[in-house]
């Protein structure tokens, strides 16, 4: 008998409680460069945005922004790191990646 199994990428950071997003993959496309990074689990909002914080349009690349109940309130005793990386927008807390990403 053979075996069955399910391929399902887990993506996220510690900043917002390791796993932030999955991906099942069923067959990989021969031009894939990598695995997409997924879809947002419960509680979780994704936002891919330009230097300004502004969203960008489907398929143009933007950093990726990560925000909902996962994440952290910032780093312990680094104050200047916390006030770069988490931030404020519309009144919901982001934890602002560093990667560059696309919808």
């Amino acid at each position: 008998m053979a075996a069955q199994y399910r391929c399902i990428a887990l993506g996220g950071t510690t900043e917002t409680a390791i796993h932030s997003t999955v991906q099942e993959i069923t067959t990989v496309p021969y031009n894939w460069r990598s695995v997409p990074y997924g879809y947002p689990l419960d509680n979780v909002r994704c936002r891919v945005v330009d230097s300004l914080g502004r969203d960008r349009f489907d398929w143009v690349s933007g950093e990726l922004w990560i925000g909902g109940a996962g994440v952290a309130l910032g780093y312990r005793h680094d104050a200047e790191r916390t006030a770069d990386r988490f931030v404020m927008q519309d009144g919901e807390r982001w934890y602002r990646t560093g990667d560059l990403a696309r919808l």
